[in-house]
């Protein structure tokens, strides 16, 4: 619920029109001097690739990857010094990975954090659909 300056109750649809009314007095479109009217292109999936980022699919399960390990140590309420313990990593090296900052950590360095704090990590090798000429690497958590 928003209140305008007369006291009125108004709805999100009222909150645009006051807006855009103190904004453009005549009524007309609002136009912001300096502003340029940028295209928005749909996005791949994966925001490496999307930036031409090398190695772009190994960033994104490691992004993944990093994330959950992120979630387990917040769930069992685990300090990066704790964690960083029970992983074998310094607690630096831990703070970078969890920052986005995990190049120079593998994949299976990432996998074996995953089983040091209680997950199964499967491996399922599947043909490829046909649409596709090529496989690609897909990270599933349960």
């Amino acid at each position: 619920m928003v209140v305008n300056d007369n006291a009125q109750i108004m709805d999100k649809r009222g909150v645009l029109e006051c807006f855009a009314s103190k904004l453009a007095p005549t009524g007309g479109p609002v136009y912001a001097k300096g502003i340029e009217m940028i295209e928005i292109e749909e996005s791949s999936g994966n925001v490496y690739e999307d930036l031409g980022t090398p190695h772009a699919n190994e960033m994104r399960v490691k992004s993944q990857l990093a994330a959950k390990i992120g979630e387990i140590i917040k769930a069992r309420h685990l300090t990066q010094v704790q964690a960083s313990e029970i992983l074998g990593l310094s607690q630096p090296k831990l703070s970078e990975m969890l920052r986005g900052k995990f190049r120079g950590i593998s994949e299976a360095k990432m996998m074996e954090c995953l089983l040091l704090l209680g997950r199964d990590v499967q491996i399922v090798v599947k043909s490829a659909p046909r649409s596709r000429k090529e496989g690609r690497i897909e990270v599933v958590f349960s």
